[in-house]
């Protein structure tokens, strides 16, 4: 499989060293909320500024200073909130402690669950393919009650458009294209038509010559089907 398929680092099946649960608190019911919570915790967000905004949180803390739990706010439980939330995360936790810990969110549906993990598993991309050094990303642990083969469909398939785009064009040329498509494909039962021949794009295809013809490389049709061919 090319290298710009990659998997992602964003999962894990078993906790780390430090494992802390995430708590989320809705922005539209966070006046409701903070009245329940300690007088140490309310005063904790006024002087932070907390108030259940998308991307804020709030990293609580034992009596021996060491992290025990995150409390993190959403608007809507969108993908954008939790993609928010593990950028936040890997901005306020130093690299060497991300390595060790690992996150697990607590007392979220499965929908909600589900979009959690898609948002923290694109939020988790990085486009190190020319880099010596990667970064730690917060790592989550997978939650047991959801489809996890449908989170991936939703990540690697964004993450793996990105890698295409951000690869230059003197390194995604017409044969990386269509090692691409085929990596795509073979999973997926899907078919590949590749026409490299010259003279039938110029007769059938003339753009497709036309826009290529300035490359050494040399421009190809390459055709994608999947599913059932009978269905219209």
């Amino acid at each position: 499989m090319p290298a710009y398929f990659k998997k992602s680092s964003a999962f894990l099946t078993k906790k780390r060293k430090t494992h802390l649960p995430i708590n989320v608190v809705e922005d539209n019911k966070f006046k409701s909320w903070i009245k329940k919570q300690p007088k140490d915790l309310q005063n904790k967000a006024e002087n932070l500024g907390f108030t259940g905004k998308s991307g804020q949180l709030i990293i609580i803390r034992s009596d021996n200073g060491l992290p025990k739990k995150v409390l993190a706010g959403v608007s809507d439980h969108s993908y954008q909130d939790y993609s928010k939330l593990c950028d936040t995360i890997e901005k306020k936790f130093p690299q060497d402690i991300l390595k060790s810990t690992s996150f697990e969110f607590s007392k979220l549906s499965v929908r909600n669950l589900e979009k959690a993990c898609i948002g923290w598993g694109w939020a988790c991309y990085r486009f190190d393919a020319y880099k010596s050094e990667t970064k730690n990303t917060p790592a989550l642990l997978w939650p047991s009650n959801i489809n996890k083969k449908s989170v991936m469909s939703h990540v690697d398939a964004v993450n793996g458009l990105r890698d295409l785009v951000n690869t230059p064009a003197n390194d995604m040329g017409p044969n990386e294209i269509e090692a691409a498509i085929k990596a795509i494909a073979k999973p997926h039962e899907a078919s590949v038509k590749v026409i490299k021949d010259q003279k039938q794009l110029e007769k059938d295809y003339p753009l497709i010559i036309t826009v290529g013809k300035a490359s050494p490389r040399k421009p190809r049709l390459q055709d994608l089907k999947s599913g059932n061919t009978k269905h219209t």
